[in-house]
């Protein structure tokens, strides 16, 4: 059996060795078709080129001089001038070059379908090469794999049987464990039972222990609660009454702290209103000031006049019969006195100016008012006439 699986082995490398030859080959004869179409393909493309860079030499036609007439501008009406005909001699060259150029391009188009069919020919015969290449490829891996598929068949097969024999040696195996298993476990239950029982009794014992000691600590229990729950008591009953006497002590300091903040605001009250009061007073007092201080400016009564002596006119002037008048502005004190006397307008002559001043220094006013009824600084313009009878 060793010997045929050896055999077998070699046979599926040999074969897998002439399957890449196989397509080692083919890949090459693929290469060298593709490089001979490509050099037929160009082979064409410059035929086809030089065929119609001839064609184009041969259609052109050549350039018919015409001879352009350009009009002449002048006053009259406009002269139509219509451009000359072509001769009959050129219409039949013109003629003679269509037909030649028509019979060209069919030339071409002959040319181009002769190309197409010998390249079509030249397609379908590589495609049949190429189809039959695959075919020859196509059973020769058919084939090939047909011999693989044996030999792994002929495998699986003496897999198959050495696995019967390996599952049939595990049962008998199997059984042989499981009788000394269930025997063990057989032995093992008796083992387990017994081990419960006593464990079972050692359970009621411990059972019952424990449910005496608890009947002991709960009648412990109950006695240590009764005597907590009076002092419980005591203690709740003693916090209440000091949580009465708290509550009366703060009641009695918020009471204190209420009167105090009472008194406090209303103190903080009347010192706000006093405050008010001092402000409203000294507004008062400024406003009242600012009152007299404006009557003090303002003029009740102008002044006016008490006595006034006449100024004494010029012998020179009164000598030449001269006249005038003379302006003076007279500053009055608060006695109603002259403090002074500047000439506002000028006579013209310096004696009558001087005259009028020296007259209106000595005169005497009513002083004037202002609204607080005392007399006041003020000015006044006076006119003085020197006149001859």
């Amino acid at each position: 059996m060793k010997g045929y699986i050896k055999w077998g082995g070699i046979a599926l490398l040999v074969g897998l060795l002439h399957a890449v030859i196989f397509q080692a080959s083919l890949k090459s004869k693929l290469a060298e078709a593709q490089r001979e179409d490509l050099a037929v393909v160009e082979i064409d493309l410059s035929i086809m080129e030089d065929s119609a860079a001839e064609s184009v030499a041969l259609v052109e036609p050549e350039p018919v001089a015409q001879e352009v007439v350009e009009p002449v501008v002048e006053e009259t009406p406009p002269e139509v001038v219509e451009p000359p005909q072509p001769t009959e001699e050129e219409v039949a060259e013109l003629e003679r070059q269509e037909k030649i150029q028509e019979e060209h391009v069919a030339m071409l188009e002959r040319q181009e379908a002769e190309e197409k069919a010998k390249a079509e020919t030249a397609r379908l015969e590589k495609l049949a090469e190429q189809k039959r290449i695959e075919n020859i490829r196509l059973a020769e891996e058919r084939a090939e794999q047909e011999r693989i598929d044996k030999i792994r068949e002929t495998e699986l097969a003496e897999q198959r049987l050495i696995e019967a024999e390996r599952k049939a040696r595990e049962e008998a195996e199997k059984r042989v464990l499981d009788a000394a298993a269930a025997k063990v476990a057989a032995a093992q239950k008796k083992i387990d039972d017994a081990k419960r029982a006593r464990e079972a009794a050692a359970y009621a014992e411990r059972k019952k222990r424990e449910d005496a000691e608890k009947r002991v600590r709960d009648a412990a229990a109950a006695k240590a609660a009764a005597a907590q729950k009076k002092i419980d008591d005591a203690k709740r009953a003693k916090e209440a009454a000091a949580y009465a006497e708290r509550k009366k002590r703060e009641d009695k300091e918020k009471k204190i702290r209420e009167e105090a903040d009472r008194k406090r605001k209303a103190a903080e009250y009347a010192e706000r209103k006093k405050r008010e009061a001092e402000a409203a007073a000294q507004r008062a007092a400024e406003a009242e000031a600012k009152r007299q201080a404006a009557l003090a400016k303002t003029m009740t009564q102008k002044p006016s006049s008490k006595s006034r002596s006449k100024p004494s006119y010029p012998r020179s002037l009164m000598k030449n019969g001269t006249e005038g008048s003379v302006k003076v502005l007279v500053q009055i004190n608060e006695k109603g006195k002259v403090s002074s006397a500047s000439v506002y307008a000028s006579s013209g002559y310096p004696d009558f100016d001087s005259s009028a001043l020296k007259a209106a220094k000595k005169w005497k006013y009513n002083p004037a008012y202002n609204g607080l009824g005392k007399g006041m600084p003020s000015s006044k313009v006076e006119t003085i006439i020197f006149k001859l009878r």
